[in-house]
């Protein structure tokens, strides 16, 4: 398995993975450091530019062929906090 950066996307149904939408999947990181580490720094752009409540991104573990996000992921976006009640 391998760490992903994913991005969230606010829409009107809520947050959809960006992985739903052309040009916005899923980029394999090295390791689960260096994803927080782009994480953390992509986030932190969004609130400079005040897109934190439209664009969030997170990092995910998933196998290297898949396609779709299945997994639990670890970031501040609302769809990995409500992950992380269930």
């Amino acid at each position: 398995m391998k760490w992903w950066l994913i991005v969230y996307i606010f829409t009107a149904n809520g947050w959809v993975p960006g992985e739903n939408f052309d040009g916005w999947g899923p980029i394999e990181q090295s390791s689960f450091q260096t994803c927080i580490k782009k994480r953390d720094f992509s986030n932190q752009l969004n609130l400079e530019a005040e897109l934190s409540d439209k664009i969030c991104f997170a990092c995910q573990k998933r196998w290297e062929h898949e396609t779709k996000a299945k997994g639990k992921c670890e970031g501040p976006c609302a769809p990995c906090e409500a992950e992380a009640t269930l």
